[in-house]
């Protein structure tokens, strides 16, 4: 069958699907006029805040500005997955995207790699408009989920996307090599099938995929999602290395207790609008009590501060309390030693991301922070 043949064979079939019937509900016809309306409505007001888009400043990797992306449900109702979400990921920086699922996550993701195309706002990467093919040229991209071809070895795999970055064959080959010997990967490797590896393997895999084209920015989506422990401290050892060689990290994660440890700034997503969003250090300083300290007698110096109007908390194993000022921090090392009570340890009261997160995110056991 030669090419025309095919080509003409294609849109036959072409032509035959498009002739199948559609079918829609009864609910979806009886609502489209108030449906259109709506539609109408939710977009004009998505449009409304464009007006208010800037010139991002030259020192932000990425920025977010105003972004909103509506849906339609299974009767054709609009609604907002994203509602006007600003956020800023400065260049350098370890920024946690924290949101449970369906908070917009993903779909944020997706506007900023360009892969969906109609959503109302503005993204910049380097200050440059996502929609540009330019903006894409320095990011690195890690999905959730891990599918490779069959039949395919890792070198083959990891080769093809270098030479779709247009990188030399020669100097494919080459950065391939290397990649896969740094982490971790031996020759015996390079011709096994991708898709027989372990899920911590796979994530290598995508990992080098992303840095074949050595980007500034790395983007992973969920990328510890059905680790083991092991593997989930070594892929993070991995990240943070990359981020100490200068590279921007944007990373979307569940887990929080291992997110803390490694990311400077974050921001919580909840039914696609922005709660909360900032550097970590200053928004895991406790708001009422700036101090915790744990003495040889916390009940005691309990009492003790109590008399001397201290603001304070008694909790299992150590005091909660606000010092104001230098003056008030001697008086309370005072009060400790003519009281012949040991100060154990006495230092800055950190909030954890966890409760950073319960208290600005809706659950059922708590309020609406709206």
């Amino acid at each position: 069958m030669n090419g025309n043949t095919t080509e003409n064979q294609n849109t036959y079939n072409s032509n035959h699907k498009s002739k199948k019937k559609k079918f829609f509900s009864i609910d979806f016809l009886k609502n489209l006029p108030k449906n259109i309306r709506a539609s109408r409505v939710i977009k004009q007001q998505a449009k409304e805040l464009e007006k208010d888009i800037v010139t991002p400043n030259s020192n932000d990797a990425i920025s977010v500005q105003h972004l909103s992306k509506i849906f339609t449900n299974i009767v054709g109702t609009p609604f907002k997955v994203l509602n006007d979400v600003n956020f800023v990921v400065k260049k350098g920086e370890f920024h946690g995207f924290i949101g449970n699922n369906g908070a917009g996550k993903t779909t944020t993701i997706r506007l900023i790699l360009n892969y969906y195309q109609d959503g109302f706002g503005k993204i910049f990467i380097n200050g440059i408009d996502s929609k540009n093919k330019r903006s894409k040229d320095k990011i690195g991209y890690i999905p959730e989920i891990s599918v490779f071809p069959k039949n395919i070895t890792i070198f083959e795999y990891l080769y093809f996307f270098a030479t779709l970055s247009n990188i030399d064959k020669k100097k494919a080959e080459i950065k391939v090599e290397q990649l896969m010997t740094k982490y971790g990967f031996s020759k015996d490797f390079f011709n096994k099938s991708a898709d027989k590896l372990s899920s911590g393997q796979k994530k290598k895999i995508l990992l080098m995929q992303a840095l074949i084209n050595d980007p500034e920015i790395l983007i992973l989506d969920e990328p510890t999602a059905n680790l083991d422990p092991t593997a989930r401290n070594e892929f993070f050892e991995v990240i943070k290395q990359l981020h100490k060689e200068g590279k921007t990290i944007l990373i979307s994660s569940h887990i929080l207790t291992e997110l803390e440890k490694y990311i400077d700034s974050f921001t919580i997503l909840e039914n696609g609008k922005v709660k909360v969003s900032g550097k970590i250090a200053d928004k895991l300083k406790g708001k009422d009590f700036n101090y915790k300290i744990q003495t040889t007698n916390n009940s005691q110096f309990f009492e003790i501060l109590s008399k001397e109007k201290y603001k304070l908390h008694l909790l299992k194993t150590s005091i909660l309390i606000e010092i104001k000022d230098a003056k008030a921090k001697t008086k309370l090392f005072t009060l400790a030693e003519n009281n012949k009570i040991e100060i154990i340890s006495f230092a800055e009261n950190k909030l954890s991301l966890d409760e950073i997160y319960l208290e600005n995110v809706k659950t059922k056991d708590t309020e609406n922070y709206e």
